[in-house]
């Protein structure tokens, strides 16, 4: 059974994100929405999450002029978004 993991707060909320990571197991999936994109800037999310692909949404991004070239986060668009709420058993949402 795996989950989609969307978070919408910025990286200064760190204790949802430690709380998201205690959640997530392997084979789970992460999607940065809102101001969760900002973690983009950070270029050790990838190190810190292992067996779990993080993605960011592509509008969000350019929304708030976030570069994401330097990131290992991968872009996702509203079309990829609904794909990976579909192949995943279930979506927890972290605001």
């Amino acid at each position: 059974m795996t989950t989609l993991h969307t978070l919408n707060k910025a990286p200064a909320s760190q204790a949802i994100f430690e709380q998201m990571l205690n959640t997530a197991n392997a084979g789970d999936a992460v999607l940065l929405i809102e101001d969760g994109v900002y973690y983009c800037l950070q270029s050790t999310i990838n190190r810190r999450i292992q067996d779990i692909q993080v993605y960011a949404l592509q509008d969000d991004l350019h929304a708030r002029g976030i570069p994401y070239e330097d990131s290992d986060v991968k872009l996702a668009s509203y079309d990829k978004f609904v794909e990976l709420c579909t192949n995943h058993d279930k979506v927890i949402n972290w605001y």
